[in-house]
């Protein structure tokens, strides 16, 4: 994969808070010893890593409220091209302990804003525009937001294919995954096992039912590479 001409879209960004604690205990005040805080979201994660690759994406995401400001501000301190879309409420927060006596870490999701139609409208129309050149990569990741219709993804695969855009990554689970999938047009899709098994409705597949499955969507059209992830 060539390192130029690279979007992301990450339509539920959150600022990543890490604390470190010597041990977790309850009805407790504990006293963190480091705090980190990164901007966070598939899409805006995988512009982090291109960029320290020395590739130039460009990252779009929406931006709401104090911590959408914080957000925008930690994407740039990382000189991150980005493209952001306002919208009326708050962007989310996730918070991760780590427990340094036992070394386990202890992870929290909150959850994100609603987005109403006008706005993820407009990251649809952002994405769509940024990514039609008819060269480069279209990369979306991570989950969909309240508001957001769960053929979003399908949606965004249907205009690409129409404008001879950009091709498309998708690294995303459940219903958006699914719609996507019937929808093709996708040039890599990257489930997890979990996910995968999500897709097939199988509870217990082996590596020869998955190895059959992913080739069966390439075959469809669903996809052109399935990239399976078996760990945890």
């Amino acid at each position: 994969m060539k390192l130029d001409n690279i979007v992301t879209l990450t339509m539920n960004p959150a600022i990543d808070t890490s604390v470190s604690v010597q041990r977790m205990m309850t009805d407790h005040k504990m006293r963190s010893t480091k705090t980190l805080r990164d901007p966070g979201g598939g899409g805006i994660n995988v512009a982090r890593v291109l960029k320290r690759f020395g590739a130039d994406p460009l990252a779009i995401f929406p931006m709401g409220g104090a911590s959408g400001l914080m957000l925008e501000r930690l994407v740039a301190a990382e000189s991150v091209r980005h493209q952001s879309f306002n919208i009326e409420h708050d962007c989310r927060a996730n918070f991760t302990a780590n427990e340094i006596d036992t070394g386990e870490q202890y992870r929290f999701v909150l959850p994100g804003p609603t987005l109403g139609e006008e706005e993820w409208n407009a990251g649809l129309g952002l994405m769509t525009q940024a990514a039609s050149n008819g060269s480069g990569y279209a990369v979306v990741s991570g989950s969909l937001p309240r508001g957001v219709p769960v053929d979003f993804y399908a949606r965004l695969a249907r205009n690409l294919k129409a404008l001879g855009g950009a091709k498309l990554v998708l690294d995303s689970s459940g219903p958006p995954l699914k719609h996507a999938l019937d929808q093709g047009g996708i040039y890599l899709v990257k489930p997890s096992l979990s996910e995968f098994v999500d897709v097939l409705g199988n509870p217990n597949p082996d590596e020869a039912m998955c190895l059959e499955a992913s080739r069966a969507m390439v075959a469809k059209g669903s996809a052109e590479i399935v990239a399976l992830t078996m760990g945890g």
